[in-house]
């Protein structure tokens, strides 16, 4: 680095952490000793540092319930899949094979996709059914003697109304995609 981009991106430091005033004035000398820079205090160096939470950030990429004689594994679709997109990740492929591993074996699995109501409805119909296609592909691929049933409903089966002045999370509650099976 030149000794003049140094001197001036010291002084600029040295602005920020209020070590200088910003009438300050600094003349380059021929050789620089960034030695001769002041320490920072404890105090600025806490004030420079931002802290970062991930509370709230963080969410499952399935939940389970049971309906009666049924298991049911809501994955949710917007930590599966891009935004309109059918793409199953590898990661999250194998997420889904650890979902599917103790499904008994030979059961019968439906593979249910399911959108929210934005678009018409013969896309998200399309789209439900291409999710839950790559899904079951997946799902194929770790569990090949698993009996699959994969079928599509766009928006016709909504989790949860879509309604009020923030519907956004209503609406991410509805994209999923559903695994059931018996047991």
């Amino acid at each position: 680095m030149r000794p003049a981009r140094a001197v001036l991106g010291l002084t600029v430091a040295a602005l920020l952490l209020g070590t200088l005033p910003a009438s300050a004035t600094i003349d380059a000398p021929a050789e620089f000793d960034i030695t001769t820079m002041p320490e920072p205090t404890a105090e600025q160096i806490a004030e420079s540092v931002s802290h970062f939470s991930t509370e709230g950030s963080v969410q499952t990429i399935d939940t389970v319930e049971t309906e009666g004689e049924e298991t049911v594994i809501t994955l949710t679709s917007d930590i599966l899949f891009e935004v309109d997109g059918a793409e199953v990740s590898p990661a999250a492929a194998a997420a889904v094979a650890g979902l599917v591993a103790n499904v008994p074996d030979g059961a019968t699995l439906s593979v249910h996709g399911h959108t929210d109501s934005v678009g018409d409805d013969a896309h998200n119909l399309d789209l439900s059914l291409r999710r839950a296609q790559a899904v079951g592909a997946a799902v194929s691929a770790s569990r090949p003697d698993l009996v699959l049933d994969v079928q599509g409903f766009g928006e016709t089966q909504l989790k949860t109304p879509e309604e009020g002045d923030d519907p956004g999370p209503a609406r991410a509650e509805n994209r999923r995609v559903e695994l059931r099976f018996k047991g």
